[in-house]
């Protein structure tokens, strides 16, 4: 058994989800926390992100970070989403949440996003042999169909 925390750092949010994992890849939750950053406020305007909402998302990802090591995590991952995709200045936030926090920061693709959305959908209901799994984000909205452990289509929409 495995402890691990993921971070996913969305248009409006981050989220951390902390989740031991046993050897055959089931998840048992010990903590799910949603924090408000708006890290897209004005991406659509500017193109770019603001220094106000990268030190709002700086200071959530402080807060994830210290959840995680404080209830014994083993590694910690980050996978940013719809904004981070869309900034001009990505790179300054990559580098401040490196410099700053000594982590990580991972800018998923629209189709790793709705490939992640389905197993962590498809893992809390194992049993399940097909699905329509829709995740309607703050900047994208990622659409899935899965059918017994194969992934038939998947598409991430800019909306």
């Amino acid at each position: 058994m495995r402890r691990i925390a993921a971070i996913d750092v969305g248009t409006n949010t981050v989220m951390c989800l902390v989740a031991d994992v046993s050897q055959d890849g089931a998840l048992n939750v010990v903590a799910d926390e949603e924090r408000f950053a708006r890290l897209g406020e004005g991406v659509d305007a500017n193109g770019a992100f603001t220094e106000a909402a990268m030190d709002r998302v700086l200071d959530r990802l402080n807060e994830a970070k210290r959840t995680a090591q404080d209830l014994g995590c083993e590694h910690l991952v980050i996978g940013a989403t719809s904004a981070s995709r869309e900034a001009s200045n990505v790179g300054a936030l990559v580098h401040r949440v490196r410099e700053e926090l000594g982590l990580e920061y991972r800018v998923l693709t629209g189709e790793q996003e709705a490939e992640f959305t389905c197993r962590g959908t498809m893992s809390m209901v194992p049993d399940l042999r097909e699905a329509f799994v829709l995740d309607i984000g703050g900047g994208s909205t990622e659409i899935i169909l899965w059918r017994r452990g194969a992934v038939l289509f998947q598409t991430s929409l800019d909306i």
